[in-house]
């Protein structure tokens, strides 16, 4: 059977499939959104603009609308104006497809890796991708905007790093995470420059439809917002074990702390600045934290995590305990809960939602290889 799957790899005859099964995905769930009226979602977004136009508040309830609260960053309003006006089948389909025609994109702009393991990558992630998609999410943009920032590190545009780095910070606060990789990086204080100048710009946008006063009330009541138990889901450690504010709280310091540790590890040791490697895994290691520790984190923010398992499991390679991990991984979030498996199985998948536990199970790995690594200094040559 390996034999077969290896052989089947070397001829690279899968490769030309990869597309039209994502085009093939993407189309049918589209059509299946607007076959059950699913939207909600993009109701939310929508509204948000108009609301905007309208003066009114953004960060209140407007059941004759949509249900649920509108959560993000004011200036996501005036982004996602081009698809207010559009009739709610046309936005869904239009934000859909334009989200994964610049997920596509983004991979295939990934350094340091060949076009084969490009295609790996979307394989391994087109479940949560078509998750996402049923879910009418920002998710995928996101996604795709925190690899743009470290695609244009590793091409030593600062500006531009700065740019998508700031710009997913306003979709989801917690996207301007990967901000953190100029630390690797030289000319520390441009890029700071940079993303102050992306951030005030950025954050002025709803000036250009509403006054100061009222933009500055917005802000206000974001802040509130996203402090506020309003936002907390069970879909992360702190969701799962946080359950009282000092339960939460601890656990947070600890996430923090081997954020830190990773991270200055990194900073102070030169060989690991300038290895690809390195760099790769600790952007991997971004997108995995991000979402363990993020109190908001719901069941398709985990496309963010899968993401950053894939390109691990690409920049690491199918190494035996590698290969183990991930088969795991994907066993429990992608195949137990599906109707392939007994409804007994698939039922306790679903209920219990396990895709925390285990990616903290991958976490850990990742942490003590990530450790290990940097304490040995390995070079880029015996990576």
């Amino acid at each position: 059977m390996a034999g077969n799957i290896t052989r089947l790899y070397e001829q690279g005859k899968w490769k030309k499939w990869v597309v039209p099964i994502i085009a093939a995905a993407t189309l049918i769930t589209c059509f299946q959104q607007i076959h059950a009226h699913n939207y909600n979602n993009i109701n939310i977004f929508r509204y948000s603009s108009l609301h905007l136009l309208s003066h009114q508040p953004l960060y209140i309830e407007y059941p004759q609308s949509y249900f649920d609260y509108f959560l993000y960053h004011p200036a996501f309003t005036v982004l996602f104006m081009p698809f207010a006006f559009l009739s709610p089948p046309v936005a869904l389909c239009a934000w859909i497809c334009l989200s994964m025609i610049v997920f596509f994109r983004t991979i295939q702009l990934l350094p340091g890796i060949t076009g084969a393991s490009k295609k790996i990558i979307l394989l391994l992630v087109l479940p949560e991708l078509i998750n996402n998609q049923q879910y009418v999410q920002t998710n995928i943009f996101l996604t795709s905007l925190m690899l743009l920032a470290f695609i244009y590190f590793e091409k030593e545009n600062l500006f531009w790093a700065a740019f998508f780095a700031v710009l997913a910070f306003c979709i989801k606060g917690y996207g301007g995470i990967i901000g953190l990789l100029f630390l690797l990086y030289p000319h520390k204080l441009k890029f700071i420059g940079y993303a102050f100048l992306w951030g005030l710009l950025i954050t002025a946008l709803p000036l250009l439809f509403v006054s100061f006063h009222e933009t500055v009330m917005y802000y206000t009541d974001w802040l509130k917002m996203i402090s506020s138990d309003e936002i907390k889901e069970g879909m992360s450690i702190v969701g799962k074990w946080g359950n009282t504010h000092t339960s939460e709280l601890l656990i947070t310091i600890t996430g923090l702390v081997l954020l830190i540790l990773s991270i200055v590890s990194c900073f102070f040791n030169p060989i690991i600045r300038r290895t690809f490697y390195f760099r790769g895994v600790l952007c991997c290691y971004l997108f995995v934290w991000v979402v363990l520790f993020n109190r908001a984190a719901e069941s398709p923010t985990y496309l963010l995590a899968i993401t950053g398992m894939s390109c691990w499991l690409i920049l690491d390679g199918f190494k035996r305990e590698n290969s183990w991990m991930a088969g795991l991984i994907f066993l429990v979030v992608y195949l137990f809960p599906s109707d392939l498996f007994p409804p007994f199985i698939h039922h306790f998948f679903r209920t219990h939602q396990l895709k925390p536990y285990a990616f903290m199970f991958f976490f850990i790995y990742l942490q003590f290889q990530l450790f290990y690594r940097i304490n040995k200094a390995v070079p880029l040559e015996a990576v």
